[in-house]
């Protein structure tokens, strides 16, 4: 089994992007008062806050993040950071990251075959982003390195399951991906940039 690692900068701001999911539970009294939401909408944002509020804080494991999506935004945000540099070598970003230089090779092909490095090889090559950080979310990332990533798999074939048409489970982790769809794209490479450095510039003070 591949190795997981949570991406804590990308937890923050899923956690921060959702003021009634972050509020929980004080957004759901009826959970606290033990007693079960009025409705089926009700009931699916309830159990879709209750899930994200409690489960993707630290310690938890159902938000885990491919070693391949972890490296890879490692690697987007080292450039975002550099941006405004020539092309930076695939050593220099392996060597800053901690991430093996021949797999690191491989996360590059992929993002440059969708867009979002620009790769030049040669004694002066190396990689930049293809646009702005700022153009640049987090979904776009994902979506090059992972291709689809479906919690369940009747969400991209329904008609392989008897039970598509009517599963409250499915509704659950529907909404819960479309959640955490939406704050993926709503997170920039800026925004992880700049977090970052403050995170660095943090971590020097405290050194």
């Amino acid at each position: 089994m591949r190795g997981y690692h949570n991406i804590r900068i990308l937890f923050e701001y899923i956690i921060g992007g959702f003021p009634a999911i972050a509020g929980y539970p004080s957004a759901h009294p009826e959970l606290v008062a033990g007693r079960m939401p009025s409705s089926a909408g009700d009931w699916q944002a309830a159990a879709v806050s209750a899930i994200i509020a409690n489960a993707i804080p630290a310690g938890s494991g159902l938000m885990r993040i491919p070693m391949r999506v972890d490296y890879g935004v490692r690697a987007l945000v080292e450039l975002a950071m550099r941006y405004d540099e020539s092309a930076v070598p695939t050593a220099a970003i392996a060597a800053r990251q901690g991430i093996p230089e021949p797999y690191l090779e491989q996360l590059m092909t992929a993002l440059n075959r969708c867009g979002l490095v620009s790769s030049r090889r040669g004694p002066q090559g190396g990689h930049q982003l293809a646009m702005e950080p700022a153009a640049i979310n987090l979904s776009m990332a994902l979506t090059a390195l992972e291709g689809n990533a479906s919690p369940l798999d009747c969400f991209t074939a329904p008609t392989d399951c008897v039970f598509a048409d009517c599963c409250a489970q499915q509704e659950i982790w529907k909404s819960v991906e479309e959640s955490i769809q939406k704050a993926l794209s709503d997170i920039t490479l800026a925004h992880l940039a700049q977090r970052q450095r403050y995170l660095s510039e943090q971590g020097a003070l405290r050194g």
